[in-house]
């Protein structure tokens, strides 16, 4: 007999991860819990022999529960052998549908999350925005409401189209997204500004306005963006263009210094059948042949996959743009 390692370095890299993002929260880590333990079949639901199998079989690596004992969303982490053995493959297939019947939001996750991003992982960044919008959605709910109240009916139908939201800013989450970017996004943008002078997108609105009145500034400007699904991946793209803007009485005169681009893209659906193949057939035309929607997403509360990627194209650019102006630009001399 000998002793079993539990974890190996990836899983326990992803347990510490989650485990300093949710210590002082209402909300609790454990690690490979039985499947059968977190979903369960309702009475009057059929469950084919492969499902009973996996639910008595099977494991998740990682499930993250409230105070109450409610299971919010599970990880599993994907190593190589996810795509070389066929097996695992159909395994993870019949789990993703498991879950996606049991309403419990599954992250996929490999090494790309557990990587720094200026002393950040996409990991921590997921799990922080899960705690905070917890934290902050009925604040932000209510903000909404309050506002509307100060609306008249007119301005209130504009805005709306039945229960559709036409102006974003009504939304709860595109407001809590605008709120916390990936904090290494900020970080730099700060740097840029007090080291080079650089004012960004990503500075408090009243510095861009503040610099519009200077003689001479350095401006971060966004030139353009697409995104969209690429097979199960999403992927964003961003390109912004460096600056320089001198004033006088009488004219502007802009400078271009140089172009940033950068492109990031994130796993975001999960396949739910054999027979379907993202990179061949689009979900729609699946549905239409089959009756059945053939794929789950990778949403967990607080985030999107989407959210995700833009978020880290924007951070990937502004990386560049501090690299370029630490070799070419000199740092601002400050006065007291």
């Amino acid at each position: 007999m000998q002793k079993v390692r539990l974890l190996n370095t990836s899983e326990y890299l992803t347990e510490q991860a989650l485990r300093r993002v949710l210590e002082g929260t209402r909300f609790r880590i454990f690690a490979q819990l039985p499947l059968s333990k977190v979903i369960q079949p309702q009475s009057d639901e059929t469950v084919s022999k492969a499902e009973r199998d996996l639910l008595r079989t099977s494991e998740l690596d990682f499930v993250i529960y409230d105070e109450e004992s409610r299971p919010q969303f599970a990880i599993e982490f994907d190593g190589p052998a996810h795509q070389l053995y066929e097996s695992k493959r159909r395994s993870d297939l019949k789990k993703n549908g498991l879950c996606y019947k049991a309403k419990l939001p599954l992250l996929r996750v490999t090494d790309t999350h557990l990587k720094e991003h200026d002393k950040s992982t996409l990991l921590e960044y997921i799990a922080s925005r899960f705690v905070t919008w917890d934290k902050e959605k009925h604040e932000i709910e209510t903000e909404i409401a309050e506002e509307l109240l100060q609306r008249t009916d007119d301005e209130i139908e504009r805005f709306t189209e039945g229960e559709l939201i036409t102006d974003p800013t009504l939304d709860p989450a595109f407001r809590f997204h605008l709120r916390h970017p990936f904090p290494g996004t900020k970080e730099i943008a700060s740097r840029l500004l007090n080291e080079y002078g650089i004012v960004t997108p990503h500075v408090p609105i009243t510095v861009w306005i503040d610099t519009s009145a200077q003689q001479r500034v350095l401006r971060l400007s966004s030139q353009g963006m697409s995104e969209g699904s690429k097979g199960d991946n999403y992927v964003a793209s961003k390109e912004y263009e460096l600056v320089e803007e001198t004033r006088d009485n009488v004219q502007l005169t802009t400078k271009y210094l140089q172009v940033f681009r950068s492109t990031f893209s994130i796993q975001w659906s999960l396949s739910l059948y054999d027979d379907y193949d993202p990179m061949l057939e689009a979900p729609l035309q699946y549905r239409q042949r089959t009756g059945e929607w053939p794929t789950t997403y990778q949403d967990i509360p607080g985030i999107s996959m989407p959210e995700l990627a833009t978020d880290m194209c924007e951070f990937l650019v502004l990386s560049q743009v501090e690299e370029w102006v630490r070799m070419n630009l000199p740092k601002v001399v400050k006065t007291d």
